[in-house]
C-alpha cells in the first residue's frame, strides 16, 4: 500500500509564487553547478496554488539534488590539506605593499585527505618554521579549483594618526605558471583619527583556480600585502578562532 502524506500550508497566491521560484531558482542554481543540462528535469509542477503541498514531491527533489551535487563533487575531488595544532600559524610583519608568502610561525600539523581524481595528488610542506603556507599539486592537464578557508588577523600596531587604517589582501599564487588567483581584501578604516591599534578578522573564505596545459608538477602558496599606506602591519593566519587553515582542491 502507497502512502501518500501531504502537507496542506494556508498560503496565498503570491506566497505559493514566491515558494515556487525559490524552489526554481535553487533546482536552476545546483543544475548549473553541477552541469546537467541533459539529465531528467526536477518535477516542480506540484508548487501549484490549486494544488497541496507534497510533502513526498519535495523530499524527492531535494533528495535528486543533493545525490546530484555528491555525485560531481565526489568524482572532481582531489584531496584537501588541514593545517593544525595549538599554536598553528603563518605570518609576517611587516606587511609590504609587495605579495609576499606567509611563513610558518607556529608549530602546524599538516594532514592531507586523498581524494579520487585518477593521477592527481596534494603533499604537505615541510613542518620546518619559516615554511610557506603552501601544498604541492601534481596530476594531468586541466583546470582545478581551489577553495581556502581559515580565519586570518589584518594587524595595525601603530598608535594616533598611523593606526587609522588597516587593510590587508590575500591571494593564491602558482609557482609553475607564475600566476596568482583569489585575491581578497579584508580591513578597517576608521572616520577619524584613532589613538588605538586596529586589527581585522577576516578570510573566511578564499576561492581561486589555475589552468594547465600540461602535467602539472606544482607548489601553490598563500601570500599578504598591505594595501593601506600604513607601517607596522601584520598579517596572520591562525586559529584564534578556532578555525583551522584548510584547502580543497577539485579538478574541473
Amino acid at each position: 500500500m502507497n502512502i501518500d502524506i501531504k502537507i496542506h500550508l494556508d498560503l496565498s497566491p503570491r506566497q505559493r509564487r514566491i515558494l515556487r521560484a525559490a524552489v526554481v531558482a535553487s533546482v536552476v542554481a545546483a543544475a548549473m553547478a553541477v552541469g546537467v543540462a541533459s539529465a531528467a528535469p526536477i518535477d516542480v509542477s506540484w508548487i501549484d496554488a490549486s494544488k497541496p503541498v507534497s510533502a513526498t514531491q519535495l523530499k524527492n527533489d531535494f533528495m535528486t539534488i543533493e545525490s546530484r551535487l555528491g555525485a560531481v563533487e565526489s568524482k572532481g575531488f582531489v584531496g584537501s590539506i588541514k593545517f593544525q595544532g595549538a599554536t598553528c600559524s603563518h605570518g609576517i610583519s611587516p606587511l609590504s605593499a609587495t605579495f609576499a608568502d606567509l611563513p610558518l610561525s607556529g608549530a602546524c600539523t599538516a594532514s592531507v585527505t586523498p581524494g579520487n581524481v585518477p593521477g592527481a595528488a596534494l603533499t604537505a610542506p615541510a613542518a620546518a618554521l619559516g615554511t610557506p603556507a603552501s601544498f604541492g599539486l601534481t596530476g594531468s592537464a586541466g583546470h582545478y579549483l581551489i577553495i581556502a578557508t581559515g580565519n586570518s588577523i589584518c594587524l595595525n600596531s601603530n598608535t594616533g594618526a598611523a593606526a587609522d587604517r588597516v587593510v590587508c589582501a590575500v591571494q593564491l599564487f602558482d609557482t609553475m605558471t607564475g600566476t596568482a588567483s583569489g585575491a581578497n581584501a579584508s580591513g578597517d578604516i576608521a572616520g577619524g583619527v584613532s589613538t588605538n591599534t586596529r586589527y581585522q578578522w577576516g578570510f573566511g573564505q578564499l576561492n581561486g583556480g589555475f589552468t594547465y596545459a600540461n602535467q602539472v608538477n606544482t607548489t601553490i602558496r598563500v601570500q599578504a600585502a598591505n594595501l593601506a599606506s600604513t607601517t607596522n602591519t601584520a598579517y596572520t593566519l591562525d586559529q584564534s578562532q578556532g578555525i583551522p587553515l584548510e584547502i580543497r582542491v577539485y579538478k574541473l
